[in-house]
């Protein structure tokens, strides 16, 4: 017997998995019903369920964008036998072309997206629909035996948005992979991604990542490629992000395949990023993601820009700890939240030459070691702050209210800043 408790666990597991399939199936702008249909002069303009292409979203889990995110994706195989059909060419034109069409079963041709003139779509490319409901079936060049996979924007029952990308293969196109992420020391970050095979000639992997909240079409993006390591099977693949974002930024990231250049790719609106995708993995529509730590601990002695002091790379704004037995010198202008040194542990205020370390505002400067200043060493408060511990500064700018704490004492000069005043000074 199951219990009244397990009972109502069950139901609602049961109950959460139907309207997450359910909005799986039905989240769309172009009724689920009436499933986008690749048609056309190649396979006689049939309206089977062979026709039918399949509903995905790219980079977002839920929703119905009409901003790339949401697609309709079918793979055609083009052979000389055995195929889907055999290759061609169409010119454009009633009976001579192809089309996106979407309705009931009595009429599957009630919607239809098209061009308005006589002309042909491109392959490999992003293309525009420019017509409704009227106009011309749109030519293309099928006579290389392959795969094209059609991707169209879920734009509604609308000319508008109405974009489209056709992507060749010669083979079919591979799965990707992501398996891992390594953040390096100067904070670019080395994604690991395998394929299910080798790839078409005209077959790409990309990473696409962004600091944004998503990859709507307001935000901004760029794309970094992929490359073999394990020549010549090329099944494994590396793509490295470059140095990006700032004190605990999160980059957001997806993996994908495109026969688009990576020039192309990253010349295109937000839109046409999305919907150059042939096979993705984005997580599941949840996205990979990797964050930046805020705080930096030393590692060795050494110079405060160079990223074997911290382990990583020096990042403006950061809380940075000089750890016992590490001296670190100020070798150039840098910002922080917060400076703490540890018993033992030394900062050396300049390199021989005027050096300033900013507080942010609300920042610190904590030193339960050994602060060595001159001339050339300025501590500067970029608003409100506050100064724990003894230390002989050679130089400080207050542009805030600062708590200057006790034991402390200035060599050289004190500039108050428009505002700014120190509140304690026993």
């Amino acid at each position: 017997m199951i219990s009244l408790e397990k009972m109502k666990k069950l139901i609602l597991t049961v109950s959460f998995v139907i309207l997450f399939l359910i909005d799986s199936v039905t989240g769309q702008n172009i009724f689920s019903g009436e499933p986008i249909q690749v048609v056309g002069q190649m396979n006689s303009y049939s309206t089977t369920a062979a026709s039918n292409s399949s509903y995905r979203r790219i980079s977002v889990a839920t929703g119905t964008p009409t901003d790339g995110r949401g697609q309709w994706v079918k793979t055609y195989n083009v052979q000389s036998s055995s195929g889907d059909f055999t290759p061609r060419t169409m010119s454009g034109g009633s009976g001579n072309g192809f089309l996106f069409i979407s309705g009931p079963s009595s009429n599957r041709f009630q919607n239809k997206w098209v061009f308005s003139g006589t002309s042909v779509a491109a392959l490999n490319s992003i293309n525009n629909v420019s017509a409704f409901n009227s106009g011309n079936d749109m030519g293309l060049n099928m006579s290389n035996a392959g795969r094209y996979t059609f991707v169209f924007n879920d734009c509604g029952y609308t000319a508008t948005n109405a974009k489209f990308y056709i992507a060749y293969t010669q083979n079919a196109p591979v799965t990707v992979t992501r398996n891992s992420v390594t953040v390096n020391p100067d904070r670019s970050a080395t994604i690991a991604i395998s394929s299910s095979d080798s790839l078409s000639p005209t077959e790409n992997i990309y990473v696409r990542y962004s600091t944004g909240a998503n990859f709507a079409s307001t935000g901004t993006s760029a794309i970094v490629q992929a490359s073999p390591t394990n020549s010549p099977t090329n099944t494994s693949w590396s793509a490295t992000i470059p140095t990006t974002g700032s004190v605990s930024s999160t980059i957001k990231y997806y993996v994908f395949t495109s026969t688009l250049s990576l020039t192309t790719l990253n010349s295109l609106i937000e839109l046409e990023k999305s919907l150059a995708v042939i096979r993705v993995d984005d997580s599941l529509g949840l996205n990979y993601q990797y964050t930046f730590p805020s705080t930096f601990t030393s590692v060795q002695s050494g110079n405060f820009s160079d990223a074997s002091t911290w382990g990583t790379a020096y990042v403006a704004g950061g809380n940075y700890i000089i750890s016992n037995g590490h001296t670190v010198t100020l070798d150039a202008n840098s910002s922080v939240n917060t400076i703490q040194i540890n018993a033992g542990g030394t900062l050396v205020g300049d390199n021989g030459t005027a050096k300033t370390l900013t507080i942010s505002n609300g920042g610190r400067f904590s030193n339960s070691g050994t602060y060595t200043s001159s001339s050339f060493s300025t501590i500067s408060f970029a608003g409100s702050g506050s100064i724990s511990g003894a230390s002989t500064f050679g130089n400080v700018s207050i542009s805030g209210g600062v708590d200057f704490g006790t034991g402390s004492s200035i060599n050289n000069n004190l500039t108050l800043q428009p505002g700014s005043f120190i509140q304690t000074n026993a």
